[in-house]
């Protein structure tokens, strides 16, 4: 095997696992996300007695109309117990 060849196979397992470890960063904060949205979500529905729809309604809409992440609202709501900026439903 040249050094080339050698160099180019290593360059290839090294990009592979750089590969893997991103999609297993990017699954997690996913997953975190998606359970950060859920508890708000409940919160929501406690709060406004309305379904798990409508709370997600809420959450969208407030994103929406804040311009930010839906999970960093999810964030303020999990931390306050209801949406972020005064905004009322």
């Amino acid at each position: 095997m040249s050094a080339g060849a050698f160099f180019a196979s290593s360059a290839c397992v090294l990009l592979m696992q750089a590969q893997a470890k991103d999609r297993a960063d990017n699954l997690s904060k996913a997953l975190t996300s998606s359970r950060q949205i859920g508890v708000a979500i409940g919160i929501l529905m406690q709060a406004h007695k309305v379904d798990a729809d409508g709370a997600f309604t809420l959450l969208r809409t407030t994103s929406q109309r804040l311009n930010r992440k839906l999970r960093d609202v999810a964030d303020d709501v999990s931390y306050t117990g209801d949406l972020p900026g005064g905004i009322e439903p």
